[in-house]
């Protein structure tokens, strides 16, 4: 037999850093996307024309928004998933332990049938709470499964989002050639 031990430990620390780092990166999309948001309106509200100033960045606040919500709502669905994911563990080790008490249990055979089917009485339960155990098994991992894309799109979607919050002030003053201070309106007294 070997020893596994500093492989598992070595799992284990990684499993460890890497939860770390995931929940890491949903504080820094929402505090990123939440501060750019509040920098504009700092930035509105400390100029010499809001108003102006707003409309030019709507298209930033829109999308910070879209970035927090989308950070929120993926930090929901890897809650969600990893609920999902251990219950299909327990369910699936359930499962493992029926099989094995199944297989330490002898099959009978007989005639008559009803001999048999007393004798198998017991086994027979615990290949039902098996097929149960398996098919809750499944039905979690299934819901795992889609807890998981749905964290993925959302997680992408904040991403995204948080990108063209940033970019698109950018676009707009260096492709779009617009100016972030307002036209002035002179009025002629004749």
């Amino acid at each position: 037999m070997f020893d596994r031990s500093d492989a598992i430990r070595t799992v284990q620390n990684a499993e460890h850093e890497s939860a770390l780092l995931l929940r890491q990166i949903h504080v820094w999309l929402a505090l990123g996307a939440s501060g750019g948001a509040v920098t504009i309106f700092t930035l509105a509200v400390s100029s010499s024309n809001p108003d102006y100033t707003m409309r030019f960045f709507q298209y930033s606040l829109w999308a910070f928004l879209f970035a927090v919500t989308s950070a929120g709502v993926s930090v929901l669905l890897l809650s969600l998933r990893l609920s999902k994911c251990a219950g299909h563990i327990a369910h699936a080790n359930n499962r493992e332990e029926f099989k094995d008490l199944i297989k330490s249990m002898p099959f009978v055979l007989s005639s008559p049938q009803r001999i048999a089917d007393e004798a198998n009485a017991e086994r027979n339960k615990l290949v039902n709470m098996h097929d149960a155990e398996h098919e809750n098994a499944e039905k979690y991992y299934f819901v795992y499964q889609i807890y998981k894309w749905l964290w993925r799109l959302c997680l992408c979607i904040s991403v995204g989002s948080f990108i063209a919050g940033f970019s698109a002030p950018l676009i707009q003053v260096t492709i779009l050639e617009q100016s972030l201070i307002a036209p002035t309106v002179s009025t002629k007294n004749q």
